[in-house]
């Protein structure tokens, strides 16, 4: 089927096409889940502490220190990340079959933080009227309780409407985005007219296959968490750290699996 070899096989092959890139993609993208998995780990008998009624600040340890900065810089080199990602839809669209080089990391930064700030800001477009329907729901509920829970539930109600379109035009926005740059994020209804039936079938395609993906790569994980809970409770913790590195490895080739698929769709309706 053409679908499948266009949209799902195609992109696979993509995104494992280069392992020598992949590896240096899935190692930058677990430094900060891991960094912050273990910063978890060393806090846990501060933690443990808290649940029991017992409140003391932990004490700075060099190690603690250390890991805390490293999560930061972590945090920081996931923009370097999503900017590959950008460059990953770009090369795309303009006709390349090869994952693109690691280089012009200033760019890549920048991108990614815009990125970041352009998919905030229209999320926040979007769901800004069932938000501010729960806030004034928040606010009555001192004043008129019944008031104040059917203007809460309606605004839940109607975020989940509106979550429902947000997701399915955050990834041709991005694509959008990599194209024309930071504006290209609010071009609606340009947007909007790249809707078909072929892109809801391949977006929860997509949504399938990584759902499939994940769950065989974290189902070992929960089964040994489990299992170690009634032999020492710290020990899920030590698993946490394994698991963050394994599935944010492996997540960044299914980022670039995805990318590349939507930015095939959009490339594609551009044609036409």
């Amino acid at each position: 089927m053409p679908f499948i070899e266009d949209y799902i096989k195609e992109p696979l092959k993509y995104a494992f096409s280069d392992l020598k890139k992949g590896v240096v993609g899935g190692v930058l993208v677990s430094l900060f889940p891991v960094a912050l998995s273990t910063l978890m780990l060393l806090l846990t008998p501060y933690l443990d502490k808290m649940k029991m009624g017992f409140y003391s600040m932990p004490h700075l340890t060099p190690l603690i220190i250390i890991v805390g900065v490293l999560a930061f810089i972590g945090f920081l080199i996931s923009f370097l990340v999503y900017g590959y990602y950008v460059k990953v839809m770009k090369s795309t669209l303009e006709g390349n079959n090869q994952l693109p080089e690691w280089d012009g990391f200033g760019e890549m930064f920048i991108k990614g933080i815009l990125w970041c700030f352009g998919g905030l800001l229209v999320s926040i477009i979007f769901l800004i009227i069932p938000l501010l329907v729960m806030g004034i729901g928040v606010v009555y509920l001192p004043k008129s309780p019944d008031v104040g829970i059917i203007l809460f539930g309606l605004g839940i109600l109607s975020m989940i409407l509106f979550l429902i379109p947000l997701a399915f035009y955050i990834p041709l926005a991005t694509i959008n985005f990599a194209k024309k740059g930071f504006f290209g994020f609010f071009e609606f209804v340009e947007i909007f007219k790249k809707f078909s039936l072929e892109y809801i079938t391949l977006f929860i395609a997509v949504m399938v296959v990584v759902f499939i993906v994940a769950t065989i790569v974290q189902l070992p994980f929960i089964i040994v968490k489990v299992l170690l809970v009634f032999a020492n409770p710290k020990l899920p913790y030590i698993v946490d750290v394994v698991s963050a590195f394994v599935n944010s490895f492996v997540g960044f080739f299914l980022g670039v699996f995805q990318y590349r698929t939507f930015a095939k769709y959009y490339k594609k309706k551009e044609l036409e």
